[in-house]
């Protein structure tokens, strides 16, 4: 029997909550943030670049906080408690950005299935 080789397309959801969208918009696209990273051209903009970096930075056992957060390099904090899906910005960085965000972080689905051409090994 010959081994076989298949690509396989994910999908996943994301839903992003901006509790107070004029102050993340005032820190992240007008203000000094895009100094030091890039510039983002609106909301839209933002939750995209936010959504792919968090999915990039792994979570992690957070001691302090009693739970799991990720370390979102640019974006902040994003914190977990057991048992939950949704990732809530830290205080800190909420008194600094004027706004809590939450991240809900949705199931993972294989959407589609192709057998490579040429499949057999």
């Amino acid at each position: 029997m010959s081994a076989k080789k298949f690509d396989v397309d994910f999908e996943k959801t994301m839903k992003v909550e901006l509790e107070n969208p004029s102050a993340v918009e005032a820190y992240f696209i007008s203000g000094d943030w895009r100094e030091s990273f890039w510039t983002l051209d609106d909301l839209d903009d933002f939750v995209r670049s936010l959504s792919h970096a968090f999915e990039c930075h792994p979570e992690h056992y957070d001691r302090e906080r009693g739970g799991f957060s990720r370390d979102v390099e640019g974006f902040g904090t994003y914190h977990r408690a057991a048992g939950s899906n949704e990732y809530r910005l830290v205080d800190e960085a909420v008194e600094e950005i004027g706004s809590h965000i939450s991240i809900t972080d949705e199931d993972l689905e294989a959407v589609f299935v192709t057998e490579r051409a040429g499949g057999d090994l």
